[in-house]
Order: C-alpha cells, then structure tokens, then sequence
C-alpha cells in the first residue's frame, strides 16, 4: 500500500467520548489520501474501545498506546514520526474539530513551505452580564425552555497572526508568549521535522508544549514557513472549560462539531471573519437557522 500524502497524529490523555467528534471531523475531510494515528498517553482502556470501534470500518484510522510520559506525552510524538514515511504531517486535538476541508486548504501551503498553519480560531465561552448581551432574540427565548443556558456567550475570535511576518514570530518568543499557535491548525513537512535538532520533547514547565516545537521549527534558518488567511477548525480552550464535567464538555463538542458540519455555517464564519476577529457564534447561528430546530447545547 502506497504511503499517504499526510499522517495525521491526534493525542489523547483522557478526553472520554469527545475524541470521537474530533476523529469525525478528521475522516469527513474532502483530502483523503490520510492516515490517522490517535497517541494515547497513558490513556485509559475506554478510549482504546472508542477508537477500536472507529477503526472497525476505517483502516485509515489506528490506535498507538504508550504509558504515560512527561507532561502531554511529547516524546510519543517522536517516536512516531521516526517511523512514517508521509511526506507531510498533520496535527488534531483530541478535543477540537476540523472544518471538512481543512487538509485540502494546508495542501498548496506545504507544497511551498516547511511550517504552516491555517488561520485559529478559538471558541470562547462566558457569561455575560445580561441576557441581552448573549443571545439574539430567539436564542433568549430558547433557553427560558431549557435549551440553552442562561447568559452563557459563544464568540468565535480568530488570530491575526502571520508566520511570515518578523513581528509575529516575535512575539511567538516573548516570555510570556502573546501568540501561540494551537496544535490543531498546524501542519509541516517530514523532512523538515528530521532536519531539526531536536524534534517533539517535553517542554520546559510553565510552557506550551506545542509552542516549544514550533520554536524549533522557527529557530532553524533553513525553514520556510507561512500562515494561511483560511479559517479551517475550530478550538476549544480547556481553561475556560474548567468547571464542565467530561459528559458536559462532550454535549457542548457535539453541538457545535452539528453547527460546523453545516457548510451554511462554515460560510457565515468565514464571511465575517474576512472583516474581522470576533463574532458572537449564537447570533451567527440566529442568522442562518431557527433556534427550535437545532440539537440542545446542554
């Protein structure tokens, strides 16, 4: 069997049923020529259940335990990418979701470039000081039924970071850092990766892990890099998502994975985004569908 275009590592700690939104929006990808190894890091037996059933009906997608390591596991990372062969290399968080044709949109950026990365884009959760601030007309009238929660604030904010700008990787070195760019928008060449130094280790404590290899990437004079203006997935910042059990998290993942599954929706992001960073996803959503129609958030 030929090798794919792209190997696709997803880790996993212990994220319950969430990953298995996030593995969805990785095998509806319009670029198909993958291949899926989820990186269990001291995962517990469910998760590799999950993912049997998966893997069941889509050999693109495998199951790599390791026991737990140093901090998320990085080290698992590299031993993996010393074994494949594919000439580019994607990352998916456990807990986010890919737009459909997230791979199809890093394909012209890697065929030029070593680091890239498709525009971020947070979810961000709150609560609002009114209802009036969180929710459009029928969104306030939904909740009073007990489909949505009260005041609860959905804003969609992306990052105007440019890896091609000297300003911006700058700032991807301030201590601490004013710009990070999360795992599940970046991609990057194999022989890239093997040219480095040092590959995926555990980060120096009190850093992000995903930016301690993207500094390695941008400390080598050799590597070329680039950040797309296409909004492709969707993040879920775990800090603000502290005080949710694993069953509410997942219900709040499968409501939004439903939403952008819409190519309606994806549109409407996309539209506003070309004209700004932040938008308020329930009055997005208000714009695009009737409320009533739509699966509870919690």
């Amino acid at each position: 069997m030929a090798e794919p275009r792209f190997t696709i590592l997803m880790p996993t700690f212990d994220h319950g049923a969430m990953i298995v939104h996030a593995i969805r929006s990785v095998q509806a990808q319009t670029f198909a020529d993958f291949r899926l190894i989820v990186v269990g890091d001291g995962a517990p037996d469910v998760t590799a259940k999950l993912i049997a059933d998966i893997a069941a009906t889509d050999p693109r997608v495998s199951y790599r335990a390791f026991p737990k390591g140093p901090r998320t596991g990085e080290e698992h990372r590299h031993v993996l990418l010393g074994e494949v062969a594919s000439p580019w290399i994607a990352y998916a968080s456990d807990d986010d979701v890919w737009f459909p044709d997230h791979l199809e949109a890093l394909v012209p950026l890697l065929q030029g470039h070593d680091l890239v990365n498709t525009r971020p884009l947070n979810l961000t959760r709150q609560f609002a000081d009114s209802i009036e601030k969180g929710m459009a007309a029928r969104w306030r009238q939904r909740w009073r039924t007990g489909l949505a929660p009260q005041r609860l604030v959905y804003e969609f904010r992306a990052s105007p970071l440019k890896l091609q700008n000297t300003p911006d990787r700058a700032q991807m070195f301030d201590e601490p850092p004013r710009s990070i760019i999360g795992l599940s928008y970046v991609a990057h060449r194999l022989d890239a990766y093997r040219r480095l130094p040092e590959g995926w280790a555990p980060a120096p404590q009190g850093r992000p892990t995903d930016l301690n290899m993207w500094r390695k990437f941008l400390c080598d004079p050799q590597c070329t890099v680039f950040s797309g203006d296409t909004v492709t997935s969707v993040h879920f910042e775990s800090w603000q998502r502290r005080d949710m059990d694993l069953a509410t998290r997942e219900r709040e993942l499968s409501f939004w994975a439903a939403m952008v599954a819409r190519q309606d929706v994806r549109d409407a992001i996309r539209k506003h985004m070309a004209g700004g960073c932040v938008l308020n996803a329930f009055q997005l959503i208000d714009e695009i569908m009737d409320p009533w129609t739509s699966p509870p958030l919690l």
